[in-house]
């Protein structure tokens, strides 16, 4: 600086050191108020519309897991296509009651169960397979104390190799049913498949345990997703959304679908009525993926054959739906 006319006059050293210590300043400034923008945008977004808005961000290159393509069920053939959902940038709207199941969920549900609820000669197979399709795709959670337990859910093959329980009922009895029961508690997860062969006169039973297959290769995509690195700004908004969205009552554990379970059979029974019985020697491991699941439909497929593979092929796709829709005085198993 020099002194001149009484006054302080900065020289060019000076104003390089002032602009030195003022841009980083004003860099971090500007950094900042385009963060509190988009924040604000983002608030504005969720503020003005009904329900809350939330960024799916593409997926990487990971593999991803199967999308089932459901085609209708011809002649016993199989036809289920599993493929890859294309990764994309979309804006999903979640319903503002933070429910399960949305209506449009629901509506689907009761289409299909109104469906499988027909004589086999009035369902429209067309139909039935677009319905399923549509709610596999949705990969709803779902409580399992409501879905995975309580009375028996008779099944519908939708496709996929013939099983043997479907063709153990004598043909001119058109109201044989099969089905399972399951039970979901703290202390029990149990099974009991059924299997009408003239009526509830004359019918199997298989009983089982199952649990949750910790060796699903669903398991090990969903690890990976979770190690994949997400884009700063990416993690940032959805760090944002997820203190804006309060949790649902977590009355009971929630799983998402599809999820894969080990089910465990270990003895069997011929039943005359519901007294009298004859055990026969059946045991052996089965394998449910649970692709769909509400308190009065379910979609199951076989990702793997049974031990015994006469009973279940890979690639068996099933609907079952709650007894009590078809039959309001078909009590409880035991």
């Amino acid at each position: 600086c020099r002194q001149q006319n009484n006054r302080i006059v900065q020289g060019p050293k000076d104003d390089q050191a002032l602009h030195t210590l003022i841009t980083p300043f004003f860099s971090a400034l500007s950094s900042m108020s385009l963060t509190i923008l988009r924040l604000i945008s983002l608030l504005l977004l969720v503020c003005i519309n009904e329900g809350v808005h939330c960024f799916i961000f593409p997926p990487s290159s990971r593999p991803q897991p199967p999308h089932y393509n459901i085609k209708s069920r011809e002649n016993g053939a199989s036809s289920l296509a599993i493929g890859k959902i294309a990764p994309s940038p979309v804006l999903v709207k979640l319903p503002s009651s933070q429910s399960t199941f949305s209506s449009e969920i629901s509506q689907i549900s009761n289409a299909l169960v109104q469906q499988l609820l027909l004589p086999s000669e009035r369902r429209q197979k067309d139909r039935i397979a677009l319905l399923a399709e549509q709610l596999v795709k949705a990969k709803v959670s779902f409580d399992p104390t409501e879905c995975l337990d309580g009375s028996l859910y008779f099944s519908n093959v939708l496709e996929g190799p013939s099983p043997l329980w479907e063709n153990l009922g004598i043909p001119f009895i058109s109201k044989n049913l099969q089905g399972q029961q399951y039970t979901y508690t703290d202390q029990e997860k149990s099974v009991i498949n059924y299997a009408e062969i003239f009526g509830s006169a004359l019918h199997l039973r298989a009983y089982g345990t199952y649990e949750q297959d910790m060796t699903s290769p669903l398991l090990t995509q969903g690890e990976n997703k979770e190690e994949e690195e997400d884009d700063p700004v990416s993690s940032f908004f959805q760090n944002a959304l997820a203190s804006l969205i309060p949790p649902p009552p977590q009355e009971s554990e929630m799983l998402t679908c599809p999820i894969d379970f080990v089910v465990t059979v270990d003895k069997a029974s011929i039943c005359l009525g519901d007294d009298n019985r004859i055990n026969i020697p059946i045991s052996g491991q089965g394998y449910l993926r649970v692709l769909y699941a509400d308190p009065k439909l379910r979609i199951f497929v076989s990702p793997k054959s049974t031990t015994d593979d006469r009973w279940e092929k890979e690639g068996l796709m099933v609907a079952q739906v709650r007894v009590d829709q078809k039959d309001p005085s078909f009590g409880l198993l035991s």
